[in-house]
């Protein structure tokens, strides 16, 4: 289960004993869900969000893809630019060469079952 978010007065004790244990200089974020929910819905930045539908195993891979490309590109703009243009440099006939193969894997496999 996911951390849950605490109220301020509860995060207080935790940060003050954090500092008591000598970590008072260490580099931490202050994130308050409703702030922030206020922010992407006001969206000052012009920021788009895509989602799409898949598979935990999709989701999974997607991400592990995405963060390499960012951290490759060091900046998650010119990452995303870059997998943008290598999505459109792979042509019609190879998308469609790979979507009838995996179909054909898809099938063998429901066909056995």
């Amino acid at each position: 289960m996911a951390n849950a978010a605490k109220p301020l007065r509860e995060l207080l004790a935790d940060i003050k004993w954090l500092i008591d244990k000598g970590r008072a200089d260490e580099p931490a974020v202050l994130y308050m869900p409703k702030i922030e929910a206020a922010r992407r819905r006001a969206n000052k930045e012009k920021s788009h969000r895509v989602v799409f539908v898949c598979t935990p195993e999709t989701k999974s891979e997607f991400e592990t893809q995405r963060d390499r490309y960012i951290s490759l590109a060091v900046n998650k703009e010119i990452g995303f630019t870059i997998m943008c243009q290598i999505l459109a440099a792979v042509s019609d006939d190879v998308i469609q060469g790979m979507a009838s193969a995996d179909q054909k894997v898809i099938d063998a496999g429901q066909s056995e079952g």
